[in-house]
């Protein structure tokens, strides 16, 4: 007899970014495909759910995209405390300046003092831990996280969910086209410049 079972899948969806819609699309058909024996009713973390009360969920899972944050980090301390399976799956963490970005590049030692607070360092590290699985974006990710305090070991590189899109048969034209998606954070992400990012991808676009 087939269990239902309820999930909460958190993602930043509904507000029109093409990435973290496909990330969700992505995780909605793998579970169509690879569930076997148990019923299982996602519900997307859409405007009007309340994230904030993951009571009536079985598990929660944190899905593809930046996401990695102290909100959504105490939503999923809370999701722990509760007794529920909490998985992080394909999350990624942007929000660090390039003078940080480059020193880690470098394999220098660095602090991460500017964009988090102890408080919050230790809600990452309390979290993580106690999390069922812990598949992040990025080996910068895995760095970064690494100087919290958590077990490298608990941490696994599965890289971006995206690349699992099956892209469907496209019939081709004479003419080439290339599609760019961009959005904008206001100056949050990418190193807090997007205007040179903005001025590099035009010119690779025109090259």
């Amino acid at each position: 007899m087939s269990v239902l079972k309820k999930v909460l899948y958190i993602g930043w969806i509904g507000f029109g970014n093409l990435g973290d819609e496909l990330l969700w699309n992505v995780f909605k058909e793998l579970n169509k495909h690879y569930n076997y024996s148990t019923e299982i009713e996602i519900v997307p973390s859409l405007p009007g759910v309340d994230i904030n009360h993951t009571e009536e969920y079985d598990t929660v899972i944190l899905g593809g995209g930046s996401l990695l944050l102290p909100g959504y980090m105490a939503v999923l301390k809370q999701a722990i405390d509760l007794g529920k399976d909490v998985f992080i799956w394909g999350s990624g963490l942007d929000w660090i300046t390039k003078e940080q970005l480059d020193i880690i590049n470098s394999g220098q030692s660095f602090s991460l003092e500017k964009t988090f607070t102890e408080k919050d360092i230790i809600l990452f590290r309390e979290t993580l831990e106690k999390a069922a699985f812990v598949g992040v974006r990025g080996p910068i990710t895995k760095k970064v996280l690494e100087t919290f305090g958590i077990n490298s070991d608990k941490i696994k590189l599965i890289g971006d969910p995206g690349v699992l899109l099956n892209p469907p048969a496209v019939i081709r034209k004479k003419e080439k086209i290339a599609a760019i998606n961009w959005g904008t954070t206001f100056n949050r992400l990418y190193g807090q410049d997007e205007a040179a990012i903005e001025n590099a991808l035009l010119q690779v676009s025109k090259n």
